[in-house]
């Protein structure tokens, strides 16, 4: 069982894809760009085109550890 979430950004535009893999005891946060449904033809081609070059669907990644997540969660909390 995959433990992950999306986070849509209020602008309707990107993603945040949160995934935890328990193996590692590692978080991995992927931002995908371009999340709009409603695209038109060439943006989906565009975006099809990055994938196929890059082998990426997201537009940066960033892997976190669980002391790193506990240090995000404490700062959220405090200035939320």
């Amino acid at each position: 069982m995959k433990n992950e979430i999306f986070l849509k950004c209020d602008c309707s535009s990107e993603v945040l894809y949160i995934e935890k893999d328990e193996e590692y005891k590692e978080f991995y946060l992927a931002i995908y760009r371009n999340y709009d449904l409603k695209e038109d033809f060439f943006r989906r081609l565009k975006n099809a085109i990055y994938y196929l070059l890059t082998g990426k669907r997201y537009s940066d990644q960033i892997v976190l550890t669980e002391n790193k997540i506990k240090e995000l969660k404490n700062y959220l909390e405090t200035n939320s």
